[in-house]
């Protein structure tokens, strides 16, 4: 599964999230039981409220399998994964 995380929002639309927060995330993944997540749209722009840390938090406190699900990429570096 891929999610778009980071919970962007912007002032003019007040409380409302354009991405999912990380503990929406960890949430949604239990629920699908997940086995394998690739965070993306985490970081990069001052729009995202929650980054990485707060990503590995949350779901360090979901059940499994969300809790050993995340799967981090590295902006150049290839990734083969098997699903």
């Amino acid at each position: 599964m891929v999610l778009h995380l980071g919970a962007v929002r912007f002032g003019l639309t007040g409380p409302l999230h354009y991405t999912m927060t990380a503990t929406d995330g960890a949430e949604l993944c239990t629920l699908t039981r997940a086995h394998t997540v690739v965070p993306a749209h985490y970081e990069g722009w001052g729009h995202f409220t929650e980054g990485r840390s707060e990503i590995e938090a949350a779901f360090a406190v979901a059940p499994d399998p969300a809790r050993n699900s995340l799967r981090w990429l590295t902006s150049g570096v290839a990734t083969s994964m098997r699903f």
